[in-house]
């Protein structure tokens, strides 16, 4: 760990120190310097940073093996690093002094003064008020030049001696000559591979292989190569992730070698020389010595060796950006044969985008099974434990923090297998990974390599990761936010810091640093991300002398150089409030829902200990107020009160944190009002906050460093009017200005100067609904909307509730050329929409509640038109040809992807004409509330989602014929939605009869006259993934004797629920299912008994209100992750034999608690996570006979009671139950109290609702004294969901294929 935390310091050589060189020397600092004497005593400290700056680049990298020269190297660091701190705490305190006197100089006027980012500042004129009296007493010593002066020069002195120390211990390895110098340091070595397999078995890559080796033998296509004769195939993935292996067992596949003449195999590593490599590649491919060394014969060399031949080259552990260096390495590999492969292997995506011809492979981590086999033979030196129950019981505890990271499983796992003793085992189970002995190929050197390689400015970024805990979800504004807050981004030119920001973000993801989510907090709004445990582990090695967090699982002592600290663990943090208070050079301090701890900190004064405090988190903290303290925060940048929602007031002593850039309050707070002079926050850039809360700023104008503005709300009131726009320039995003008929004309309307606003992507301009419909309204909306022109760099613009009826004169394609998105919501006097057709880059269109509209203007000739959305027009009866005319080139929205139509209830028809390619491109279309419309157009073959709700058709739309008179399509890929359509009765017509194999998914409900379904022509489906027939109580599907109902096997999900007779038919053909995993049968009272034996991959189960079932033949619980059974009466469940086999039940739902005390629920007990009781007519539960059973739902973490109206009393032994964390009991009036034994310790969330009063009293206080002691978790319930069958659950949850808002689709 000393070791690394001597490379570590390269982020503090050019990252720290640049910025801190670059601080002194800022205007503001050098104003303040010369008003108070100090500028002779700045120069000389800005001479010892450059000083301090060259000498520790002396050292960067280097590996000590002395341990007594590496131990003082190391403290020596650390010093300088609290040094350095300091400093820049002292500068910054400079920066604040000036830019308060500049406050006290201008006084009201103090508009004037510009962000501390600025370089010039206005002239000083007369004083006309004073600023609050607190700031100055914090910083009375300031105030005193001769304090001034011995303040720099003592942290000048301290810098200089600890840069001596520095320079001597660097300086140590040349007295002795380099003999001894060369034992003392080293640089690296650079990692060797080579084509020999190290493994002899691989575990959980079979997909990746297959698919790789595939790619390799594919015979040569013309678009692969850009005429080539080379392909280029990339493995991305973070280090340790098996991407070399991968490469060595398809390098030495069978098929591999038969299909190429030449192989070789060269492991570029960091050192990226074209000469080095290109004589690798000779003596690799040839098997023979090269001696030559001029590029030029090297290159004419290797040409002649593999010209016109086929050749495979592997380039393993790439590093090399340098896109000419590897133009020059491929120059003389072209002369190879058409099918020619070269594989790099690499951990950044950003090189396989340089490289590569083809998308990367992205190498994933392995699945749990093949973690779990790779990690036994590993500890274990087999695929077998043994007899060694304890020692795998153990193996099973440390699996998880590896995270499916190969390397570490083999790391850790050769760790274990050296000592077969469980103290040794548990001793490595309970320490961190970064913590273990670990030699050069361990799992955190080879995860420093991707570290090493990161840009200094990357490396702090990094390291501040840390602070948050493990599989934290991580948005990017955010983190950007908290960079900027630390100084951790350097200014690169005019460039804005929140982009330079993301752009170190998706450096960091382009390296693998982070993985993007498939499922997230933000989604789909925004992309979420994660980072590796490992990688966690790498963060946490990094900063292990400066942050800390404070976990439930980790009480190490915090070190006394710490800056950021972050604490979810308050019981630890407590007892330890005083020494806690001691660290007064905080930075950073993270508190997330520490209610409890907060109280405390606050009763003991923390506002005025965190005298350095850049960034402040305080989420969901139960505070009920801000104090006023927070006012003595000067170097506060970021503050994050959000989810406090108690708070109905800020501090007026906020308004003095005049370096604040972000404040997040988040959008439930529901403040009364904001301080008069939040104005003064010259140097915020975000506030975060709702609609409502921003529109209370006032003067909003003077925030000139604001990068987004979400709403601006026009008042008729000073400081809310619209030329609070004026100046602010820098305003990126979208902005929603409303209530714009408090604007009284043209004049007003362009004091917002929204024509020079050039970085706004997003426009919406609103007025409020109003019954006034006069000439003098229609008149005074059309002269505001001609003064509010956008810039013409507007990409999106939305205009709702305009009453005039002409469009201003700028709304033209030559003033807003960039327009892409346009939409138009109750702008109730136009009838003529025909301007819309000269933007011709529109791509979004959205007309909504426009009244008086009877026809469209010729949409259909828009070019690039992708989404459109048409909805609420009472008048319009008849879509005509003016949707529908053609383009140049014959076709109707030749574009169009997306179409949805909405609440047309009087549109009756929709004409089209024979042979118009109507939407050649579409592939969703949504149509709801039409209930008069009969009939849809032919639908294009590129249709792959189709939503109908509440519409008058009588039968299905076909798809349109192709050219060659043929409906047939196989690249189809179609799902349907249908609901609540009360005119179809059959749906053997129109798509449905169809020849379309590859219909994915299709699901009616709520059609209640449909008679009719094609069943017979299901098994033509054979793409269909997911059937859902629900609510439709008249289906019949009649069968004769000799005919035989089918299903396709591709069936992964089907639900029947009161669908006439169909469920009889259809359950017999559940033996053909073999790929089903989601079976769900509800109100299908016909049904007696069916059969599930060939269902060997179903996970869900769900019966629900079958009367009559009596019997599963085939049912096999410990296979099934989610079981419902409930309203099933006369259900007995007898379980086929499963010895040996442990059971997977995670979720178990029931009406009756009877039912655990047989086999088979009853030997699932240990494994079920949640148990759901609902609608159950028991009196009493868990009696006398079944006290067992409780004590053993031993994995048990939620149990929930919903609708259980005759129960009396709650379970005697509820808090027997070991692990429960949620409880939840709604609509069980007759409960009056909690069990006599409480309820269990364990519990971190509790729900209730509809429960009878008492029992409602004992329960708000149990949660009170949860959230006291800090042992509440508002979150705790979604942890009882198994991340690994999160895609499960998403595709059961998603597979009904509903319509979303037009939003979200934009959204996504």
């Amino acid at each position: 760990m000393l070791s690394f935390t001597l490379k570590a310091v390269g982020w503090l050589t050019d990252n720290f120190f640049g910025s801190l060189i670059g601080k002194v020397a800022k205007y503001t600092v050098d104003q303040f310097c010369v008003q108070h004497g100090l500028q002779d005593d700045l120069n000389k400290l800005r001479t010892s940073l450059l000083n301090t700056k060259l000498i520790i680049n002396m050292v960067d990298n280097m590996q000590i093996k002395d341990e007594d020269l590496k131990n003082g190297l190391t403290e020596l660091l650390l010093k300088l690093k609290d040094a350095a701190y300091d400093a820049d705490d002292l500068i910054d305190e400079f920066q604040y002094r000036e830019l308060q006197h500049q406050f006290e100089q201008q006084g009201d006027e103090a508009s004037n003064i510009s962000s501390i980012s600025s370089s010039i500042f206005p002239p000083s004129k007369k004083i006309k008020t004073s600023i609050s009296s607190v700031t100055s007493r914090l910083l009375g010593r300031g105030e005193n030049d001769d304090d001034d002066v011995t303040r720099v020069r003592k942290i000048k002195e301290r810098l200089d001696s600890i840069t001596a120390e520095i320079e001597k211990v660097a300086n140590f390895s040349d007295a002795y000559g380099p003999g001894r110098g060369a034992n003392q340091m080293m640089r690296s070595v650079n990692r060797s591979t080579s084509s020999v397999m190290v493994e002899t078995q691989v575990f959980g890559r079979e997909k990746e292989i297959n698919e790789l080796t595939d790619l390799l033998v594919k015979a040569p296509d013309a678009s692969d190569f850009n005429n080539q004769n080379i392909s280029v195939l990339t493995i991305v993935g973070i280090g340790g992730l098996g991407k070399t292996t991968l490469a060595q067992i398809a390098y030495n596949d069978k098929r591999v070698e038969e299909h190429f003449q030449i192989k070789g195999w060269v492991c570029v590593s960091e050192n990226f020389s074209v000469e080095r490599l290109t004589k690798d590649i000779i003596e690799s491919v040839t098997k023979e010595k090269c001696d030559l060394t001029s590029l030029d014969a090297l290159q004419m060399v290797l040409k002649q060796k593999i010209e016109s031949k086929k050749i495979l080259l592997v380039l393993d552990d790439v590093w090399n950006e340098d896109k000419h260096k590897w133009e020059s390495l491929c120059a003389p590999l072209r002369s190879g044969a058409p099918g020619s492969k070269i594989v790099v292997t690499t951990r950044s995506l950003k090189i396989a985008k340089i490289v590569g011809d083809a998308d990367a492979t992205h190498l994933e981590c392995l699945d749990a099974g093949s973690s779990w086999a790779f990690f036994k033979k590993c500890a274990f030196g087999s695929e077998h434990s043994g007899n060694n129950p304890q020692l795998e019981t153990i193996a099973k505890k440390i699996l998880p923090k590896l995270k499916g990271l190969p390397l570490a499983m083999r790391s850790i796992g050769g760790l274990l297998n050296a000592n077969m003793d469980d103290k040794h085992w548990k001793m490595i189970m309970e320490s961190e990974i970064w913590q273990l002995p670990q030699d050069e190929n361990g799992v955190l050197p080879v995860l420093q390599l991707s570290y090493q390689h990161l840009p200094a400015d990357l490396k702090r970024c990094f390291s501040l990761c840390s602070l948050f805990p493990k599989d934290f979800e991580f948005y990017e504004p955010e983190l950007v936010g908290l960079w900027m807050a630390e100084g951790s981004i350097s200014c690169q030119g005019n460039m804005r810091m929140e982009d330079i920001g993301s752009n170190y973000f998706h450096d960091l993801v382009g390296r693998s640093f982070f993985q993007k989510l498939k499922y997230g907090r933000y989604l789909p709004l925004y992309a979420s991300y994660m980072m590796h445990d490992l990688m966690h582990d790498l963060a946490e090695s990094i900063s292990v002398a400066e942050s800390y967090r404070v976990d439930i699982d980790k009480l190490q002592e915090i070190p006394n150089t710490l800056r950021h600290l972050s604490i979810c663990n308050e019981g630890y943090m407590q007892p330890k409030l005083k020494e806690f208070l001691g660290y007064n050079k905080l930075w950073t301090l993270v508190l997330h829902n520490r209610e409890s701890l907060m109280t405390c900190m606050l009763s003991c004064g923390l506002f005025e200990k965190l005298k350095s405090i850049r960034v402040l988190i305080l989420r969901d903290c139960g505070l009920k107020e801000l104090p006023a303290s927070i006012g003595n925060l000067i170097h506060l940048r970021y503050l994050d009160i959000s989810d406090n929602d108690h708070i109905r007031k800020l501090p007026d002593s906020l308004c003095g944190l005049y370096n604040l850039q972000t404040l997040i309050v988040g959008y439930g707070m529901e403040l009364l009002d904001l301080p008069g002079d939040m104005h003064k926050l010259i140097n915020m850039r975000k506030f975060v906050a709702s609609n409502k809360i921003i529109s209370m700023l006032t003067e909003v104008g003077k925030l000139t460093s604001l990068q987004e503005l979400s709403t601006f709300k026009v008042l008729k009131d000073d400081g809310h009017r619209l030329v609070e726009l004026n100046g602010l320039r820098q305003l990126h995003g979208g902005l929603r200005i409303t209530n714009l008929e408090n604007v009284g004309s043209e004049e007003e309307a362009s004091s917002a100067k929204l024509k020079d606003k050039e970085y706004l992507d997003a426009l919406t301009l609103e007025w409020t609904p109003s019954w006034k419909d006069n000439a003098a309204v229609h008149v005074l909306h059309e002269v505001v909307l001609e003064g509010l022109q956008p810039h013409h760099a507007l990409r999106r613009l939305g205009i709702s509730g305009y009453n005039g009826a002409k469009f201003p004169s700028w709304m033209e394609s030559e003033l807003l050329p960039n327009l892409v998105g346009l939409k138009l919501i109750l702008c109730q006097k136009w009838e003529d929409l025909s301007f819309i057709g000269q933007f011709s880059h529109l791509e979004k269109l959205v007309l909504q509640n426009t009244l008086l509209l009877e026809e469209f203007a010729s949409l259909g000739q828009l070019p690039c038109l992708k989404v459109l959305e048409v909805g609420g027009m009472p008048h319009l009866r008849k879509m005509n040809q003016g949707l529908t005319d053609r383009t140049n080139q014959g076709k109707c929205f030749p574009r169009l992807k997306r179409l949805y139509i909405n609440d047309m209830e009087e549109w009756e028809e929709w004409t089209w004409t024979e042979g118009v390619e109507l939407f050649p491109c579409l592939s969703q279309l949504d149509v709801q509330i039409c209930p008069k419309l009969e009939m849809l157009p032919p639908l294009p073959c590129t249709l792959t989602k189709l939503y109908l709700f509440k519409v008058g058709l009588t039968e299905l739309p076909q798809l349109r014929e192709e050219i060659d008179g043929s409906s047939r399509q196989t690249t189809l890929s179609l799902s349907f939605s249908i609901k609540e359509c009360p005119n179809l009765r059959n749906l053997e017509r129109g798509l449905l009869s169809q020849h379309l194999p590859n219909i994915k998914k299709i699901k009616i409900k709520a059609c209640r006259e449909l008679l009719w379904l094609p069943v017979k022509r299901f098994k033509e489906l054979t793409s269909l993934e997911s059937l859902r027939i629900i609510d439709c109580p008249k289906l019949i599907v009649s069968m004769t004797e000799d005919e035989n109902l089918e299903l396709p096997p591709s069936i992964w999900d089907l639900t029947l629920s009161n669908c006439g007779n169909l469920p009889e038919p259809l359950l017999g053909c559940l033996h053909m299912l073999t790929s089903l995993e989601n079976l769900c049968i509800r109100q299908c009272p016909n049904i007696v008994s069916f059969r599930m034996k060939s269902l060997v991959r179903l996970n869900w189960l769900t019966l629900d209100y079958c009367n009559e079932l009596k019997s599963i033949e085939g049912f096999r619980v410990k296979s099934l992750f989610h079981l419902r059974i409930t309203g099933c009466p006369k259900l007995l469940l007898h379980e086929e034999d499963e010895q040996g086999e442990s059971s997977s039940l995670y979720t178990l739902v029931i009406d009756e608690t009877t039912r655990l005390k047989l086999s088979p629920l009853r030997d699932t007990l240990p494994s079920i996570k949640f148990l759901h009781i609902e609608s159950s007519s028991e009196v009493v539960m868990f009696e006398e006979g079944e006290m067992d059973l409780l004590p053993s739902l031993t994995s048990l973490r939620g149990l929930k009671l919903r609708n259980c109206m005759n129960l009396r009393t709650l379970p005697t032994e509820l808090n027997a139950i070991p692990s429960l964390e949620y409880f939840e009991i709604g609509s069980c009036p007759l409960v009056q109290a909690l069990p006599e034994k409480g309820l269990p310790s364990s519990l971190r969330n509790l729900r209730f609702s509809g429960c009878h009063e008492v029992l409602t009293e004992q329960l708000s206080k149990h949660l009170d004294e949860m959230k006291s002691s800090g042992s509440y978790s508002e979150f705790s319930h979604l942890g009882l969901l198994d991340t690994s069958n999160l895609e499960l659950c998403s595709k059961v949850l998603s597979s009904s294929i509903d319509s979303y808002t037009f939003d979200d689709q934009l959204s996504h």
